[in-house]
């Protein structure tokens, strides 16, 4: 996901990191999933891309279950 930041695509970087965070959920490592959503929590929220947003609450949600 760096080198999407680096040239400025939040967008993309989130994307990538809501793959990963999918995976953790199905390898049953939600700590591991919590850890990188609640890390970029903030990242998302700036985007202000209420899909991406919501999204990315929905995985925190599940991975809380």
């Amino acid at each position: 996901a760096k080198p999407c930041l680096t040239q400025g695509q939040a967008l993309a970087a989130n994307a990538i990191r809501m793959t990963k965070v999918r995976l953790l959920l199905r390898e049953r490592r939600p700590d591991d999933a919590i850890a990188l959503l609640e890390r970029h929590y903030s990242d998302i929220e700036q985007t202000r891309y209420p899909r991406g947003i919501s999204e990315w609450e929905s995985l925190m949600a599940q991975a809380y279950q």
